[in-house]
């Protein structure tokens, strides 16, 4: 997690920002099953999702290619803001979220 901050309001507002190896096409494919059974709007860079009484926020990056050696990996920088959720609500919806996103290997 990258920060933690007091809006004016006294609202906790949370930002973590990842390098995700997603495409944009895989990403919005996926978040169905990444948001479980909260409620989500999509825009065209991201969503927004409601978590109990609060909301996270998701912005994707541009579209980028790492390359290692012959293989090419897919990857975006997606940053998450959540606004009225306390540390542990949010660690645990990003811990159940980044699970739906992980590949095989391990």
């Amino acid at each position: 997690m990258n920060g933690t901050s007091g809006a004016a309001d006294g609202e906790t507002t949370i930002t973590d920002t990842r390098d995700m190896a997603v495409t944009r096409h895989d990403f919005f494919r996926i978040l169905p099953r990444a948001v479980g059974d909260n409620p989500y709007t999509t825009h065209s860079d991201g969503a927004t999702i409601t978590v109990g009484n609060g909301s996270v926020d998701i912005t994707l990056g541009p579209q980028q290619i790492r390359k290692i050696a012959l293989m090419e990996v897919h990857w975006c920088r997606v940053e998450f803001v959540a606004h009225g959720l306390s540390t542990s609500e949010f660690d645990e919806f990003s811990e159940f979220f980044h699970r739906r996103y992980q590949r095989g290997g391990g």
